[in-house]
Protein backbone atom coordinates (compact mmCIF):
# COMPACT_ATOMS: atom_id res chain seq x y z
CA UNK A 1 0.00 0.00 0.00
CA UNK A 2 2.76 2.64 1.10
CA UNK A 3 4.44 1.81 -2.68
CA UNK A 4 1.27 2.44 -4.31
CA UNK A 5 0.30 5.80 -2.12
CA UNK A 6 3.90 6.44 -3.41
CA UNK A 7 3.31 5.82 -6.90
CA UNK A 8 0.50 8.15 -7.04
CA UNK A 9 2.18 10.64 -5.88
CA UNK A 10 4.72 10.54 -8.13
CA UNK A 11 2.09 10.62 -11.02
CA UNK A 12 0.53 13.45 -10.32
CA UNK A 13 -2.64 13.48 -12.27
CA UNK A 14 -6.34 15.30 -11.09
CA UNK A 15 -7.19 11.09 -10.21
CA UNK A 16 -4.13 11.33 -7.96
CA UNK A 17 -5.56 13.35 -5.65
CA UNK A 18 -8.40 11.25 -4.87
CA UNK A 19 -6.75 7.92 -5.07
CA UNK A 20 -3.58 9.19 -2.77
CA UNK A 21 -6.93 10.59 0.09
CA UNK A 22 -8.42 7.15 -0.17
CA UNK A 23 -5.12 5.28 0.45
CA UNK A 24 -4.74 7.51 3.59
CA UNK A 25 -8.07 6.64 4.51
CA UNK A 26 -7.15 2.95 3.80
CA UNK A 27 -4.16 3.03 5.75
CA UNK A 28 -5.83 4.69 8.58
CA UNK A 29 -8.67 1.98 8.63
CA UNK A 30 -5.36 -0.48 8.76
CA UNK A 31 -4.14 1.09 11.69
CA UNK A 32 -7.97 0.99 13.65
CA UNK A 33 -8.32 -2.55 13.10
CA UNK A 34 -4.84 -3.37 14.24
CA UNK A 35 -5.37 -0.98 17.34
CA UNK A 36 -9.20 -2.99 17.89
CA UNK A 37 -6.77 -6.53 17.53
CA UNK A 38 -4.96 -5.54 20.62
CA UNK A 39 -4.78 -8.56 23.25
CA UNK A 40 -7.76 -8.76 25.02
CA UNK A 41 -6.05 -11.04 27.70
CA UNK A 42 -3.42 -9.82 29.72
CA UNK A 43 0.00 -11.67 28.34
CA UNK A 44 1.86 -13.88 30.73
CA UNK A 45 4.94 -11.69 31.25
CA UNK A 46 2.74 -9.51 32.79
CA UNK A 47 1.42 -11.83 35.77
CA UNK A 48 5.20 -12.22 36.62
CA UNK A 49 5.24 -8.68 36.62
CA UNK A 50 2.83 -8.41 38.97
CA UNK A 51 4.35 -11.15 40.88
CA UNK A 52 7.43 -9.66 41.04
CA UNK A 53 6.20 -6.22 42.46
CA UNK A 54 3.78 -7.78 44.91
CA UNK A 55 6.75 -9.93 46.40
CA UNK A 56 9.45 -6.92 46.07
CA UNK A 57 6.99 -4.16 46.96
CA UNK A 58 9.23 -2.70 50.05
CA UNK A 59 12.35 -2.61 47.72
CA UNK A 60 13.13 0.67 45.29
CA UNK A 61 12.27 -1.08 42.10
CA UNK A 62 12.92 0.22 38.50
CA UNK A 63 10.99 0.35 35.47
CA UNK A 64 13.86 -0.79 33.96
CA UNK A 65 14.78 -4.29 36.89
CA UNK A 66 11.15 -5.40 36.28
CA UNK A 67 11.27 -5.20 32.55
CA UNK A 68 14.50 -6.82 32.07
CA UNK A 69 13.14 -10.04 34.58
CA UNK A 70 10.15 -10.17 32.29
CA UNK A 71 12.08 -10.11 29.06
CA UNK A 72 10.54 -7.25 27.39
CA UNK A 73 11.09 -3.32 26.90
CA UNK A 74 10.10 -0.95 29.55
CA UNK A 75 7.95 1.19 27.67
CA UNK A 76 5.75 -2.03 26.83
CA UNK A 77 5.79 -3.08 30.16
CA UNK A 78 4.50 0.25 31.14
CA UNK A 79 1.87 0.22 28.44
CA UNK A 80 0.80 -2.78 28.66
CA UNK A 81 0.68 -2.63 32.54
CA UNK A 82 -1.54 0.54 32.61
CA UNK A 83 -3.79 -0.81 29.89
CA UNK A 84 -4.57 -3.96 31.75
CA UNK A 85 -4.34 -2.85 35.46
CA UNK A 86 -5.96 0.69 34.81
CA UNK A 87 -2.96 2.61 36.68
CA UNK A 88 0.79 3.22 36.48
CA UNK A 89 3.08 0.67 38.10
CA UNK A 90 4.12 3.36 40.52
CA UNK A 91 0.27 4.06 42.07
CA UNK A 92 0.23 0.15 41.92
CA UNK A 93 3.24 -0.05 44.05
CA UNK A 94 1.61 2.68 46.22
CA UNK A 95 -1.52 1.22 46.80
CA UNK A 96 0.32 -2.31 47.57
CA UNK A 97 2.56 -0.76 50.31
CA UNK A 98 -0.62 1.46 52.09
CA UNK A 99 -2.48 -2.00 52.10
CA UNK A 100 -0.10 -3.64 53.57
CA UNK A 101 0.61 -0.48 56.06
CA UNK A 102 -3.27 -1.21 56.85
CA UNK A 103 -2.96 -4.66 57.67
CA UNK A 104 -0.07 -4.43 59.99
CA UNK A 105 -1.45 -1.71 61.74
CA UNK A 106 -4.79 -3.56 62.61
CA UNK A 107 -2.17 -6.80 63.61
CA UNK A 108 0.41 -5.39 65.18
CA UNK A 109 1.88 -2.68 67.52
CA UNK A 110 4.81 -2.31 64.94
CA UNK A 111 5.75 1.55 65.33
CA UNK A 112 5.37 3.62 62.37
CA UNK A 113 8.83 4.33 61.93
CA UNK A 114 9.66 0.60 61.48
CA UNK A 115 6.16 0.09 59.73
CA UNK A 116 6.84 2.55 57.01
CA UNK A 117 10.79 1.21 56.76
CA UNK A 118 8.97 -2.08 56.17
CA UNK A 119 6.77 -1.42 53.41
CA UNK A 120 9.33 0.29 51.48
CA UNK A 121 8.34 4.18 52.79
CA UNK A 122 11.41 6.38 52.61
CA UNK A 123 10.33 7.82 56.12
CA UNK A 124 7.38 8.00 58.48
CA UNK A 125 6.61 11.46 57.60
CA UNK A 126 6.44 10.02 54.01
CA UNK A 127 4.47 7.08 55.14
CA UNK A 128 2.08 9.25 56.89
CA UNK A 129 1.29 11.73 54.03
CA UNK A 130 0.88 9.08 51.44
CA UNK A 131 -1.10 7.03 53.87
CA UNK A 132 -3.29 9.69 54.55
CA UNK A 133 -3.72 11.03 51.28
CA UNK A 134 -4.65 7.32 50.43
CA UNK A 135 -7.44 7.07 53.23
CA UNK A 136 -8.34 9.80 54.56
CA UNK A 137 -7.43 9.27 58.27
CA UNK A 138 -3.74 9.20 59.94
CA UNK A 139 -2.33 5.68 60.53
CA UNK A 140 -2.64 5.72 64.00
CA UNK A 141 -6.25 7.02 63.64
CA UNK A 142 -6.78 3.53 61.10
CA UNK A 143 -5.28 1.20 64.00
CA UNK A 144 -7.31 2.81 67.18
CA UNK A 145 -10.77 2.34 64.84
CA UNK A 146 -9.49 -0.82 63.02
CA UNK A 147 -9.36 -2.09 67.23
CA UNK A 148 -12.47 -1.38 67.94
CA UNK A 149 -13.94 -3.30 65.88
CA UNK A 150 -11.39 -6.88 65.70
CA UNK A 151 -14.03 -8.82 64.77
CA UNK A 152 -15.87 -7.14 62.14
CA UNK A 153 -15.22 -7.04 58.55
CA UNK A 154 -14.45 -3.73 57.56
CA UNK A 155 -15.14 -1.38 54.33
CA UNK A 156 -11.23 -1.50 53.51
CA UNK A 157 -9.81 2.39 52.58
CA UNK A 158 -7.29 0.99 50.75
CA UNK A 159 -8.18 -1.20 48.04
CA UNK A 160 -12.21 -0.33 48.11
CA UNK A 161 -13.13 -4.31 49.16
CA UNK A 162 -13.94 -6.05 52.01
CA UNK A 163 -10.67 -6.94 54.04
CA UNK A 164 -10.02 -9.56 56.96
CA UNK A 165 -7.32 -8.44 59.43
CA UNK A 166 -6.09 -11.68 59.25
CA UNK A 167 -4.70 -11.84 55.86
CA UNK A 168 -0.68 -11.56 55.33
CA UNK A 169 -0.53 -10.67 51.90
CA UNK A 170 -1.26 -7.67 49.59
CA UNK A 171 -4.26 -8.55 47.62
CA UNK A 172 -4.84 -8.73 43.40
CA UNK A 173 -6.48 -5.47 42.95
CA UNK A 174 -7.56 -3.46 40.02
CA UNK A 175 -6.17 0.12 40.39
CA UNK A 176 -9.63 2.31 40.98
CA UNK A 177 -8.03 5.64 41.66
CA UNK A 178 -4.83 7.42 40.93
CA UNK A 179 -2.51 8.26 44.05
CA UNK A 180 -0.55 11.46 44.06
Amino acid sequence: MGSRLYREFLTGDPASRLIIEGLLFEITGEFFRTACRRETQSPRWLGRAVEMIQDNFPRRLTLADIADEVGVHPVHLAQSFRRFHGCTIGDYVRRIRIEYACQELVRSDTSLVDLASAAGFADRSHFIRTFKRATGVLPSQYRTNARETPDVVERDECSGSLAFAEQAQPRTFRCATTLV
